[in-house]
């Protein structure tokens, strides 16, 4: 395959993961088709996806096909730990022909398995920030070539632009639920607070100078979490004996 023909079935592939990305019915699916379609791109055995956690530092495993699924979400390496930290720590792709020859490569229990050989890691980037790391391993012992790396390197940074996107889209999401929440509540809110008030005028009005405001929030509190009008008829008898 010639350069222009290999650059135009990359272009070719990335256009196809931005219109399956964006069809996607959640995140999870979506990420999974990201990585299904690198496997076959990257004519691998595994792709897997790590995110980082920033306050921890730790890259947690979100997606992957070929490595323990029951560790989504459970397994985790720090930043410089492994191939994968090391990849996050330095944000330059790392290629391993043999990862048990590799003195950076560290053994997840439960997760790696020792079929698999060779492994290239690349950065997920936004803005120059790590945000991730997208791994590929194969079976056979492979010597990825540099058009190899840049393609995985490519996808990946287009990976991290959809997560940057999805990132977004979810928070702009939660602002308008949080404002929509609060134009509910707040006028719920003001319409309690004056029905307290007039409940609370009432009662002075009846008490007169034995008023005490420490005592009516005690009676007040000692009913629990009543609805105004059953509070009222339950105090106002007790309003002149107070």
């Amino acid at each position: 395959m010639s350069d222009q023909d290999r650059k135009l079935a990359e272009l070719s592939f990335l256009h196809e993961v931005a219109q399956l990305a964006s069809s996607a019915r959640d995140w999870d699916e979506m990420l999974r088709i990201i990585i299904e379609r690198t496997t076959d791109a990257m004519g691998v055995e595994v792709s897997s996806l790590y995110l980082l956690e920033p306050r921890e530092g730790v890259l947690r495993l979100v997606a992957t096909n070929g490595l323990n699924r029951r560790f989504i979400g459970k397994a985790t390496l720090r930043v410089g730990e492994g191939i994968t930290g090391w990849t996050a720590s330095a944000r330059v792709p790392a290629a391993a022909r043999d990862v048990r020859a590799d003195p950076r490569f560290k053994w997840i229990q439960g997760v790696d398995e020792e079929r698999f050989t060779s492994m290239l890691s690349v950065p997920l980037l936004i803005r120059d920030e790590i945000v991730g790391v997208m791994n590929v391993q194969t079976v056979r012992e492979r010597a990825f070539d540099r058009a190899e790396i840049e393609f995985l390197q490519t996808i990946a940074n287009q990976v991290a632009g959809i997560i940057e996107k999805s990132r977004l889209q979810r928070e702009a999401e939660g602002k308008l639920r949080r404002a929509k929440l609060s134009s509910t509540q707040l006028p719920t809110y003001y319409v309690g607070l004056r029905e307290w008030l007039a409940f609370r005028k009432k009662y002075q009005d009846a008490a007169g100078k034995n008023f005490n405001l420490m005592k009516f929030h005690d009676a007040v509190l000692d009913e629990g979490p009543l609805p105004v009008p059953v509070v009222e008829k339950l105090l106002m008898p007790t309003a002149d004996k107070q």
